[in-house]
């Protein structure tokens, strides 16, 4: 391999490098903002998957067409983060993998698991648009509702602008 060609892959890898550590301080801080809506005292599932957005049904979920192909192609290039304890600190983590197991296969040791551990949180991975100065996010608290919170940056901090409520557990 030409020397050229070694120094091009190497600024290719520190810069999508940096923009994926950008983008981990974008979702630290959205979930920052997000506290207010959470209790840290429930278990959290470990991950936070990439959501996969297709066009939203809702309509009160306001995006332009321009808002949503950017959040889809957005979202196909997410790998996902990984929860710790510094993102809620003293809170409980079970393995989002077996979450989703679970899910797949439906059987007395998914539902055993689900009684034992709800409610729990799953939270999807942020997705930024319109240059970073918004975020769409989705967050499921099993055995209790859904929401899809959007919010904006506003003089560097994010403001929660609208919760959209996607379902509740009946019982």
């Amino acid at each position: 391999m030409k020397p050229h060609t070694i120094i091009l892959c190497l600024l290719y890898l520190l810069m999508s490098s940096s923009d994926i550590k950008a983008q981990d301080v974008e979702a630290r801080q959205v979930l920052q903002a997000l506290q207010i809506e959470i209790d840290a005292s429930l278990t959290f599932a470990d991950s936070l998957p990439p959501l996969k957005f297709s066009k939203p049904n809702d309509k009160r979920i306001p995006l332009t067409r321009k808002e949503f192909r950017e959040i889809r192609r957005n979202s196909s290039q997410q790998k996902g983060l990984v929860l710790d304890d510094s993102y809620f600190p003293g809170a409980r983590f079970i393995s989002a993998a077996r979450v989703f197991e679970t899910i797949i296969k439906p059987d007395s040791a998914s539902r055993n698991f689900f009684r034992y551990n709800k409610p729990f949180y799953m939270i999807f991975q942020p997705i930024l648009y319109n240059n970073s100065q918004n975020a769409i996010i989705d967050m499921d608290l099993f055995g209790r509702h859904g929401f899809t919170y959007i919010l904006e940056k506003t003089n560097k901090t994010w403001v929660i602008k609208k919760v959209v409520a996607r379902w509740y557990a009946s019982g």
